[in-house]
């Protein structure tokens, strides 16, 4: 995923205005990183190759809330359901996971920051 996330920042309107950190691990969460992240952005997107419910973006949604953070947050990753064979370039676009999936949701959320 992180060559997805890098690749989507890049072709984005505007790079400069996105950060990328690779959380590598969801137990356990680096809370004081997660921490200066809710104070430092406007907007989180957590993305994630795995199902979305009981994963990286659940466990940031539950800290978050925890710190009463009011920060939004999307999480992107797997719905939970059966998803079908194929390559891994077709199940990312499936699942909304590939480049051009993702930087898209990265420029609709520069638009809601910008416009926020």
């Amino acid at each position: 995923m992180a060559y997805n996330v890098t690749s989507a920042i890049e072709i984005c309107e505007n790079p400069d205005a996105v950060s990328h950190y690779d959380m590598r691990f969801v137990k356990p969460l680096d809370v004081e990183m997660l921490q200066e992240i809710f104070t430092k952005y406007k907007y989180i997107i957590t993305i994630e190759d795995g199902v979305k419910s009981g994963g990286f973006g659940s466990a940031v949604l539950e800290l978050a809330a925890k710190l009463t953070c009011q920060v939004p947050i999307k999480v992107l990753g797997i719905d939970d359901q059966f998803v079908e064979h194929g390559t891994l370039h077709e199940l990312q676009h499936l699942t909304g996971l590939d480049v051009a999936s993702v930087c898209k949701c990265i420029n609709e959320s520069l638009q809601l920051v910008s416009n926020g």
